[in-house]
């Protein structure tokens, strides 16, 4: 169970700078979201990653990261924030893309066995992901809304 914090920022924020990404996906931190009622786990883990994504191009925030790590700041130029209720983007998943995203959570029969009610990865994430493909003409997609955090700066600069 995920808790807000400054060491979970900080976590995230020595990734960020140990592996320098352009491009860092999370999902949503809206309590109501494209699939309803988001739980409390992805919430912080949305914005705790939204957080340390800003922490990881400061300086002055976590500067024992660079001090005591070696790890420099990091500017990533794009955030995409999955199952936001106001996509901009979307990616076309239909056919191996999606039963594989399928296979990967029924994977987890233990964790999904032990909350009442959920349902079967095979029938909402289809379900979701046909919701989404219709706006980019496709049968299936994942969309996301997508940040342009250094306007100008092309990726990988």
């Amino acid at each position: 169970m995920l808790v807000y914090s400054l060491d979970l920022r900080r976590a995230i924020a020595r990734k960020i700078r140990q592996v320098t990404p352009d491009v860092v996906v999370t999902g949503s931190w809206e309590v109501e979201f494209v699939a309803g009622l988001n739980q409390a786990d992805h919430r912080v883990a949305g914005l705790a990653t939204l957080d340390a994504i800003r922490d990881a191009d400061n300086t002055w925030v976590f500067p024992e990261l660079a001090r005591e790590q070696g790890l420099s700041k990091w500017g990533v130029k794009w955030l995409l924030v999955g199952g936001d209720s106001r996509p901009t983007h979307a990616v076309d998943v239909t056919g191996e893309p999606l039963a594989k995203g399928v296979a990967s959570l029924e994977a987890h029969a233990d964790y999904l066995a032990s909350i009442p009610g959920h349902p079967a990865p095979a029938d909402f994430i289809p379900m979701l992901c046909r919701m989404a493909g219709p706006s980019i003409g496709v049968e299936s997609a994942v969309a996301f809304r997508a940040y342009d955090l250094c306007p100008g700066r092309p990726a990988g600069a």
